[in-house]
């Protein structure tokens, strides 16, 4: 269940919201590029690059959770 009052968005909608901002930020961290496919055929919700010189790109497939797996200081 979750914490945050209904304010109206689906549940599963606030989860790709916070599923496409972690990743977001990590990618910005790591210097990294983001595109989201308009559409999602292969299951890869983003597509990251960087500038090294065999201009590496991974496909992600974003999966979020509603259970509290924080051990300590960190999140698994």
């Amino acid at each position: 269940m979750s914490t945050f009052p209904n304010l109206g968005m689906a549940v599963s909608t606030q989860q790709e919201n916070f599923g496409n901002s972690f990743l977001l930020a990590v990618a910005a961290a790591a210097g990294c590029a983001c595109a989201k496919p308009e559409t999602d055929n292969d299951s890869v919700d983003w597509t990251l690059s960087c500038r090294l010189s065999r201009r590496p790109k991974i496909d992600v497939q974003i999966k979020t959770v509603m259970t509290d797996d924080a051990l300590g200081d960190h999140i698994s």
